[in-house]
């Protein structure tokens, strides 16, 4: 019995250890998100039609609305932070796969925003904004 009691208390310590690994955001949707969540979806097909264009202006646009889009999600979900690149840092690599995709395309983001006269290649938005649409589907809002 003593053994017993040693094992079921063992059993219970541990798991509440690991309490502590479970992301702090929430991933299910209510009901009450579907607008929110089609809501979501139509800004990023608009994020996409402005790729179509041929002029870089409006690639740099989508980029910047991509980051800005990814940023309210995370916000929605309850990831904390000031901005989106504090909230990045805030992820562990083990919560989601295309972490460092979305490193990446943020870096590319800042240096739109912050370098003046920064170019961008249409291949290189394309790409940019292909990291930016795995991160929404990993989190299932587009």
């Amino acid at each position: 019995i003593l053994l017993f009691i040693t094992f079921g208390s063992g059993i219970i310590f541990v798991l509440y250890q690991l309490r502590q690994f479970r992301p702090k955001y929430k991933l299910i949707s209510q009901p009450t998100d579907l607008a929110q969540l089609d809501l979501t979806r139509r800004r990023w097909e608009g994020i996409m039609s402005r790729l179509e264009s041929g002029l870089e202006a409006d690639w740099r646009l989508a980029i910047i609305e991509a980051d800005s889009l990814v940023d309210d999600v995370f916000k929605r979900i309850g990831l904390q932070g000031e901005s989106l690149g504090e909230r990045i840092q805030s992820i562990s690599p083990m919560e989601f796969r295309f972490l460092s995709d979305l490193r990446q395309a943020h870096q590319l983001r800042n240096q739109l925003v912050h370098t003046p006269g920064y170019k961008i290649s249409r291949q290189e938005a394309e790409n940019t904004l292909r990291k930016y649409q795995k991160i929404l589907e990993e989190l299932e809002v587009i």
